[in-house]
């Protein structure tokens, strides 16, 4: 693998931290190779650099949202794609892993790991204090597991490379079952459970909260991995290996049935929720205000990545914003980027009539929903209008579903993404963070693995499942009033969202209603394109493909006559072309469960064989 040997130089020279305006930490050294392991602010800033390794703008905070995140059938691309391969393919619910706009999920990931790899490798000739340097290992340990757990999610079996390669025979390794990969993260998280830093000691050691991980995101992060293989294992004859072939074998991590896997994904969230560490944040707005160092320090963060000032286009405003958007410093500079991954359509709908929806009265949009009851929708969303101010001139921006703007190509297509809307944004710097893992997730997570292990509607667990949900709902709730001034009253909590224990009838249809609360909870988060593929095809086909091609052809999407009596493309035309359909077919679309590992991959990494390693199911 030739990003291996990139890696080898890359970590030594790669000492930046992902840094905030508020955030204080920020240890230095020399760029010696001899001294880059001799003091603890030299591991420190080693360890920064492995944070900063997620968040280039090929990585998390612009390529993965805008390209992998398409592929989910929930975030819409800029603009008119049509032709474009990245959008063709997201059509289909992949992404081509050949594309300069796809490699990086899998180089940067593995340039990443090498990192973790060569710090951990050179640890034990440290002189640093032995207690100190187990407090590295763990951290480090922690965020190899993260980076394959990306990236085991996108290509099933992956070269497992736990040792910084020194020649290039080193680099040829072969790919492993994705179980054993499992197994791996599953190992270097228990270790880092034990072993990291707990909340009073990250305090002692960086000055502040909320910034770096405890070790409790440890075993918040083990609850997720659970719910994973706890998914892959109940949907197993529609998911991307061939049962004829192969049994995935999760008995090393404790795992014999998907029943088991849930059973571990309900204690490890319950022992999250038990230690209180965390809390939910008072209202849903304070997630998402970034103005105030407080911001920076809730409770609610488990693990995040923050936009870095250091790297051009390299956070999560610059391209999920509107032009010039008020409240934020971008104001005059030009920039090409903005609002390139946008909420879909659908989805707003979706929310809206799951939620209080309130129907249009124009002429244009008198058939769709144009608001909805749940506060988060207004957080989460720009839609209907945005103020711009560009050059010093305010303006009123309308966008969808704006009556005049329905049926519109270009910029009237979707919603925009608000959640990034930064005061410090300039175009090229920020500083709001992308939440990994958030406390509010660990509830949902809780929630859907006691459905799961459920003997029938209506026991204990279905109702327990229920009231975890509603935690998070009444959250919601409480977040309406400004950004700067929520409303914590109970007398003005909105009335949605909140469901009655008598909302669902049957185990599926409480599984697609935690799935929709996720969507509304955790949308522009990075967890689209996972929690649609996770359970198999048949739940692409069902939740996501059928419902979406009876959307596509509502006459909101129809073509039209303007004002002006000319014809003008709407939507479905102009973002899908003529008589486009998602598939329906699940054992089509079990080819687009896992990427391919990108063809160069096969040239540099001899032990690779681009006939035999090839994926069960692929495009």
């Amino acid at each position: 693998m030739k990003n291996i040997i990139k890696i080898s130089f890359a970590a030594i020279v790669a000492l930046c931290a992902v840094s905030c305006d508020f955030l204080t930490e920020k240890p230095t050294t020399s760029l010696s190779e001899a001294t880059v392991y001799n003091t603890p602010s030299s591991l420190e800033a080693q360890v920064y650099a492995i944070y900063m390794g997620f968040c280039s703008s090929s990585n998390h905070m612009g390529n993965v949202n805008e390209f992998l995140h398409t592929a989910s059938g929930l975030i819409h691309w800029k603009g008119n794609r049509l032709g474009q391969v990245n959008w063709t393919d997201g059509l289909k619910f992949t992404e081509n892993a050949n594309s300069g706009n796809a490699r990086p999920f899998y180089s940067e990931h593995y340039t990443n790991i090498n990192r973790c790899n060569r710090l951990l490798d050179n640890l034990p000739a440290s002189p640093v204090d032995k207690d100190y340097k187990t407090e590295i290992e763990a951290e480090v340990r922690m965020l190899r597991a993260l980076n394959y757990y990306y990236i085991v999610r996108l290509y099933g079996d992956l070269p497992l490379v736990l040792h910084s390669p020194k020649t290039v025979a080193d680099c040829a390794a072969p790919r492993t079952p994705f179980w054993e990969v499992y197994a791996q993260i599953l190992d270097d998280l228990t270790f880092a459970e034990k072993n990291m830093r707990d909340e009073a000691r990250v305090m002692e050691v960086t000055g502040t909260t909320g910034s770096r991980p405890h070790k409790m995101a440890a075993t918040a992060l083990k609850a997720h991995v659970y719910m994973t293989i706890a998914s892959l294992l109940s949907n197993p004859d529609d998911n991307f290996w061939d049962t004829s072939k192969r049994t995935p074998d999760f008995s090393s991590c404790g795992i014999r049935t998907a029943t088991e896997a849930w059973q571990l994904c309900y204690d490890t969230c319950k022992k999250v929720i038990e230690s209180n560490c965390y809390e939910l944040a008072p209202t849903y707005h304070r997630l998402f205000r970034w103005s105030d160092p407080s911001d920076f320090t809730l409770k609610e963060r488990i693990i995040t990545f923050t936009s870095s000032n250091q790297i051009k286009y390299g956070n999560l405003s610059t391209r999920s914003l509107p032009p010039y958007p008020e409240g934020t410093k971008h104001t005059s500079s030009n920039n090409s980027n903005w609002g390139r991954w946008r909420p879909d359509r659908w989805v707003f709908q979706k929310w809206c009539a799951t939620y209080g929806g309130e129907m249009g009265v124009g002429t244009g949009n008198s058939g769709i929903y144009v608001n909805g009851g749940d506060p988060r929708l207004k957080i989460s969303y720009f839609y209907q209008s945005y103020y711009s101010q560009q050059n010093g001139t305010l303006k009123k921006t309308y966008i969808y579903p704006y009556s005049s703007c329905v049926q519109s190509n270009g910029n009237y297509n979707n919603p925009f993404f608000k959640k990034y809307l930064d005061p410090s944004f300039d175009v090229t710097s920020g500083n709001c963070s992308l939440y990994v893992l958030r406390y509010a997730e660990i509830f949902l997570i809780a929630a859907e693995a006691a459905v799961e292990l459920s003997s029938s509607v209506g026991d204990e667990k279905w109702l327990e499942a229920y009231a975890l949900v509603e935690k998070v709902h009444e959250r919601a709730r409480k977040s309406v009033g400004s950004v700067d001034e929520p409303v914590e009253d109970v007398d003005k909590q909105a009335l949605y969202p909140k469901w009655g224990t008598d909302r669902f009838a049957t185990k599926k249809e409480f599984i697609e209603g935690i799935f929709w609360e996720r969507v509304f909870e955790l949308g522009g988060e990075e967890h689209e394109y996972y929690d649609t593929h996770r359970r198999g095809a048949n739940f692409l086909v069902d939740v996501i493909a059928k419902p979406k091609n009876i959307f596509l052809q509502l006459p909101e999407q129809d073509d039209y006559i303007d004002s002006n009596g000319v014809e003008k493309l709407g939507y479905r035309s102009y973002m899908y072309g003529q008589g486009f359909l998602y598939l329906v077919d699940a054992n089509e679309l079990r080819k687009s469960l896992l990427l391919p590992i990108p063809t160069e991959e096969y040239s540099y990494n001899s032990a690779l064989d681009p006939v035999n390693d090839l994926n069960d199911f692929h495009w």
